[in-house]
């Protein structure tokens, strides 16, 4: 990030004089820039603050900014937004004059030229200079100053401009350095994003976000527009932070982690070296997927809900070549099975409520109709068969009925006379 802060309406203002300064047409006046900035900002609904006196700022703040961005590409000297002195241009068409005097003629032409070259800037001692010396090449008298003022008085759409600014680079931008409204609209959703996440696990976030803000002069938003679950246990809140700096450092740590059994029985915890790999969110829970050192498993999973301390570690970090966002892209939750992965495709029967809930809230990024069935649908996923997926449909077992594949369908099947079993007694109604 640029150490020189840019507000959105400055970077409104520098797109403005940008598009002035590439066009080569326009006398680039602090006036000029002053007027057109102003009617521009008015356009786009922005207060028109664009006196001649912030347009000289913000030329002088976008100098800054451009050597800054192009730090080692330019001597410490040079500049790419410069003051052109006082100068004439010439418009419209050009008076004819027949001039009985060689020498005049000869001028005229010369002075035309020099002025119709927009790339460059002449005043009149440029002018009374370039002539002299076109005609001493010519073998022809030079001449004065009174000359040159009336030759030029003959020339029709001469005009002079006071001192402007200009690129000193042919097709110079700043623009692809600067945010545009659509970036500066993602910064402020980024803040409210980074100030909704609970502090407590988070504590970053908040000092992320008003560091956004004061970078980019972002209004700052008073009532609370997002909302998280959040999960209250004590070990997550702690040890969240420094396994993802383990994680984006590469460095082992130690963590002393209870199992499922241990956390009911108030059995001792496990010390464990890992090298930790990734995190992932599922519900309120989060999930570590890292190698303990030692191990002949290419990694391991733990819950951050169940590890109750940690400390540094000075084993030896081992990389890993496993891609976690593309194992766990084909699974629900955070299982992903032990045997080869293996996509299947899911066939569901879905009542016509369900159907509309699971609209709004899919079982998977894959869901996808199949066809429709009477009042009720036929609904697809493809997945890997895990635990999660045994889980999100048994929550929805009055609504959705695994049609194939039969595996699957058969171990809801146990699951429910489970259920029965342990409330009737029964094995059948």
């Amino acid at each position: 990030m640029s150490s020189i802060n840019i507000s959105r309406i400055e970077a409104e203002r520098f797109r403005i004089i940008d598009s002035l300064l590439s066009d080569l047409k326009i006398d680039t006046t602090t006036e000029v820039i002053s007027e057109k900035c102003e009617a521009e900002l008015e356009k786009k609904g922005f207060k028109p603050d664009a006196s001649e006196r912030t347009i000289n700022n913000d030329i002088n703040k976008m100098r800054a900014f451009i050597k800054e961005k192009l730090a080692g590409k330019l001597n410490e000297d040079d500049e790419v937004i410069c003051e052109v002195k006082a100068h004439y241009t010439i418009e419209g068409e050009k008076t004819e004059v027949d001039e009985p005097d060689s020498v005049a003629n000869f001028c005229r032409e010369t002075i035309i030229s020099c002025l119709t070259d927009r790339n460059n800037f002449y005043n009149k001692s440029d002018l009374l200079k370039t002539c002299n010396a076109q005609l001493e090449e010519k073998g022809l008298k030079n001449i004065g100053p009174k000359k040159l003022n009336s030759i030029m008085d003959k020339i029709k759409g001469i005009k002079e401009v006071p001192k402007c600014w200009r690129y000193t680079q042919p097709n110079f931008s700043i623009s692809r350095f600067i945010p545009d409204t659509e970036m500066f609209a993602n910064f402020q959703q980024l803040v409210q994003f980074l100030e909704s996440l609970p502090s407590d696990m988070y504590d970053w976030a908040n000092e992320a976000a008003e560091h956004i803000k004061e970078s980019f002069h972002l209004p700052t938003v008073t009532e609370d527009l997002l909302s998280f679950d959040k999960n209250d246990n004590d070990n997550l809140k702690s040890c969240f932070p420094e396994i993802l700096t383990a994680i984006t450092e590469k460095r082992t740590i130690t963590i002393y982690y209870t199992s499922r059994k241990s956390s009911i029985e108030k059995e001792k915890e496990e010390e464990k070296t890992v090298s930790p790999y990734f995190l992932k969110q599922y519900g309120k829970s989060w999930q570590l997927y890292a190698k303990v050192v030692g191990s002949k498993h290419k990694y391991d999973q733990f819950s951050l809900e169940r590890i109750v301390d940690y400390k540094d570690s000075e084993a030896p970090y081992e990389p890993t070549d496993i891609d976690f966002c593309k194992e766990l892209k084909d699974v629900i939750g955070f299982t992903i099975p032990n045997h080869k992965h293996r996509v299947e495709h899911i066939k569901l029967l879905v009542s016509e409520g369900k159907y509309r809930f699971l609209l709004d809230a899919p079982l998977h990024h894959t869901q996808h109709l199949i066809e429709k069935s009477g009042k009720d649908y036929i609904v697809g996923i493809d997945v890997t068969p895990n635990l999660e997926l045994e889980k999100q449909l048994i929550l929805h077992l009055d609504g959705v009925t695994v049609l194939e594949p039969a595996p699957l369908k058969e171990q809801i099947e146990d699951y429910l006379k489970t259920a029965l079993r342990r409330y009737t007694g029964k094995d059948t109604l």
